[in-house]
């Protein structure tokens, strides 16, 4: 399996499930993938608490941050787009709150 994956994340007041969320994507079977970050103007420490944890994250963290709350719609079209930039082989959107077993994302992409 060869493919480059962008996982896309959208932040709003989540700093309480950060640290499992980045600790089931450390776990991972599958390791090309890359983290986008985008910040939904939080009004907790959720950015902060993110840009912590991607110091000692065993996979790149990219980060937007938006001046202004523009959905989760919006921020997720803005990690597409960065993962395209980034010529991601495909994307995966994902909740923050969500808990993956070691293989997940390798069971997926061999599923086609």
């Amino acid at each position: 399996m060869s493919d480059y994956l962008g996982l896309v994340t959208v932040l709003y007041n989540c700093e309480d499930v950060l640290k499992d969320f980045f600790d089931t994507l450390s776990i991972q079977t599958f390791k090309n993938f890359e983290l986008i970050i985008i910040d939904n103007r939080s009004n907790d420490d959720s950015l902060n608490v993110c840009k912590k944890l991607a110091l000692t994250a065993p996979f790149k963290c990219f980060f937007i941050e938006n001046r202004d709350n523009l959905g989760v719609a919006a921020g997720n079209n803005q990690g597409i787009n960065l993962a395209r930039e980034h010529r991601c082989d495909k994307v995966l959107l994902l909740n923050n709150d969500i808990i993956l077993q070691a293989n997940t994302i390798e069971s997926l992409l061999s599923a086609h």
